[in-house]
């Protein structure tokens, strides 16, 4: 059988995003692809069947964006591969390169970069408008000269050509939770900052003295310590520093204790409410009740699927009375958890987004042969 080079690359996510390293790079290396991660890395090694090449990890923001691209570049290029596969807007010039020299690409939309430059606590608001709109008009123009992937269904608007590759879980990796804590215990895993609820997630343990709370993933700057100076308890726990969290610490999460529910109580004007979040995936793969902010993406996939409870983020008497049903109507809760695992069996899980991409580069023409 003859192995067909892949090379993903990436100057800005870590060398084990859960994304990257997990979910594609190691599941295209039991496909039969020979796969290369070029990333800031401490050395090069081979883990997993990926062979991961290492560029300089230090610098700062800027050093990244010019240096350490001509980097990622040059490893990538030395390579000779059948396709390039590229995770991050800056690396579009790079991309665009590659292109050029006659090699398939593939660019991989994580996020929506417009939305997320707007968040940028060192640009001020009108620069951040601004360049979002610059930003937003020219990766919506450039992405078509390369093969696309998008991780969210919602991007498909910007990016209508996209192949749906999404950040359903690795089910293998997600032991069932089998029973419910007989206190509420609620549970919040991923990013942690004010726009993702984080205020409103440490506030829950204001409502009543039964209910304990566990934030757990990478802080913004600064926020940690003004949680635990608003709302210390010893029923809040914060998990995690300012620093990425390796998916495997949020594993542990999942089964160090029993979960009443996941929580994603998102302000009311925060961005995300167009998104079906990840987290999302994980809580029903858990099989655990999920309580979120009723947005219009939200309410399909969580209450019509019966999996959880929508609310409004602006209200704790509501956001209170969820709390107490899944309490009080124990059987119902199990249900919905039951409900959950199912669903991630059946339709979320990483094997048919895998299969999704596996067909998108057998269509460009890259592919084992046996």
């Amino acid at each position: 059988m003859s192995y067909p080079k892949v090379v993903h690359l990436t100057s800005a996510h870590p060398t084990f995003d859960n994304r990257i390293f997990f979910r594609e790079c190691r599941w295209l290396a039991r496909a039969g692809y020979d796969v290369v991660l070029i990333a800031a890395h401490s050395r090069d090694e081979e883990l997993d069947g990926v062979r991961i090449l290492s560029v300089d990890q230090t610098g700062g923001r800027l050093k990244r964006m010019l240096l350490r691209t001509l980097k990622v570049f040059a490893r990538g290029y030395k390579e000779n591969a059948s396709l390039y596969h590229f995770h991050d807007p800056e690396l579009i010039p790079a991309a665009l390169l590659l292109r050029l020299l006659g090699k398939s690409v593939v660019y991989d939309i994580h996020e929506d970069n417009r939305q997320n430059l707007k968040t940028k606590p060192y640009f001020p608001r009108h620069l951040a408008e601004l360049l979002a709109v610059v930003l937003g008009f020219s990766e919506q123009f450039l992405a078509g000269f390369f093969y696309q992937v998008i991780a969210e269904k919602c991007y498909s608007d910007r990016f209508p050509r996209a192949t749906p590759v999404l950040n359903y879980p690795i089910l293998e990796r997600i032991r069932v939770q089998t029973a419910l804590p007989s206190k509420p215990h609620l549970l919040y895993t991923g990013t942690i900052v004010e726009s993702r609820g984080a205020l409103i997630h440490c506030g829950l343990t204001r409502l009543n003295q039964g209910i304990e709370v566990t934030l757990c993933g990478r802080f913004a700057p600064g926020l940690r310590e003004q949680l635990e100076r608003e709302f210390g308890s010893e029923r809040l726990h914060l998990e995690g520093s300012t620093s990425f969290m390796e998916f495997e610490l949020i594993l542990e999460t999942y089964e160090r204790h029993c979960w009443s529910a996941g929580l994603a109580i998102f302000p009311s004007d925060c961005i995300y409410g167009d998104r079906e979040l990840t987290k999302f995936f994980e809580y029903m793969a858990l099989g655990v009740p999920i309580i979120c902010s009723r947005f219009p993406a939200w309410v399909p996939l969580i209450e019509e699927n019966q999996v959880g409870i929508c609310v409004d983020p602006d209200s704790p008497a509501e956001i209170a009375r969820a709390i107490s049903f899944l309490e009080e109507h124990p059987e119902k809760a199990r249900e919905m958890g039951r409900r959950g695992r199912e669903l991630a069996l059946q339709r979320y899980s990483w094997e048919s987004q895998a299969q999704n991409l596996i067909e998108l580069y057998h269509h460009i023409g890259v592919k084992p042969d046996s």
